[in-house]
């Protein structure tokens, strides 16, 4: 295995398992500056979540981080596939662009990557799956409600 596709499979995995834990609800935001925290556990079995922004340790106000909020500030491009009676099928979201590109695929419920002559896939949870498609669902209701461009 190159040096490149081992990189490319670990950013992969880690789009994954990022999406599963926002899925989960285990991952949260400061309500002043937006950083996210996810929950770790220590070596004695204590859970605390990390990092933390110096606004949230004086105010201790986080939130949770949604697939909403993942879309609105992780995501370069969406993709939906819309059905003929105006369903939608699945979203395809691109996360990294440029070398190596990276898209988080619910046709497929997978995250796809590229990079030069490289290609790997990591398969999605079905609960990310789920999410991610429920949001979708909500993000382009307005445009199938209207008309859109389905006629």
């Amino acid at each position: 295995m190159s040096d490149t596709l081992r990189k490319l499979e670990t950013m992969c995995r880690s789009y994954a398992e990022d999406l599963d834990e926002i899925a989960r609800g285990e991952v949260k935001k400061c309500a002043d500056c937006d950083t996210r925290y996810t929950k770790r556990v220590s070596k004695n079995g204590a859970a605390a979540w990390k990092p933390d922004c110096g606004c949230a340790k004086r105010k201790g106000i986080k939130t949770e981080y949604t697939v909403a909020d993942y879309v609105e500030n992780d995501v370069y491009d969406v993709n939906y596939t819309i059905a003929r009676d105006g369903g939608l099928i699945g979203v395809s979201l691109m996360v990294a662009g440029g070398g190596p590109n990276i898209y988080v695929d619910t046709n497929v419920k997978s995250v796809k990557g590229f990079w030069g002559g490289e290609e790997f896939e990591y398969p999605l949870s079905g609960r990310a799956v789920y999410v991610l498609e429920e949001e979708a669902e909500y993000m382009v209701a307005p445009l199938l409600a209207g008309g859109g461009w389905i006629r």
